[in-house]
């Protein structure tokens, strides 16, 4: 038997999730799940990040964990994005949106 899959982590998150969804939306192709924790970050949430940035909480939120996940090509890449801005955090909450969205069609 083949092994075609990876598993693959990235460096700057926030400029990967942005080049690999230019506009904010998942896809079949493409869907992320956020705030993964686990051996590669912590368990904040993107509304954890938005009040730290807004200056709604005194919790330190420098990340936020993510696994791009790749459903055709059985691809997962892994990896923490750090928002800086509030047009991130509106980015984040977009591309989440839409792959909740994505993964509620899949096999139905």
């Amino acid at each position: 038997m083949k092994n075609h899959y990876t598993v693959t982590g990235v460096n700057e998150g926030m400029s990967f999730l942005h080049r690999a969804f230019p506009n904010g939306e998942a896809d079949e192709f493409n869907l992320v799940l956020f705030s993964t924790n686990g051996v590669h970050g912590t368990g904040n949430t993107i509304e954890d990040c938005e009040a730290w940035l807004t200056g709604n909480s005194d919790d330190e939120c420098d990340s936020i964990t993510f696994l791009l996940i790749r459903p055709r090509i059985v691809q997962v890449i892994y990896g923490n994005c750090q928002p800086k801005t509030l047009y991130d955090i509106a980015f984040l909450k977009k591309l989440r949106t839409s792959s909740h969205a994505v993964v509620s069609l899949m096999g139905v």
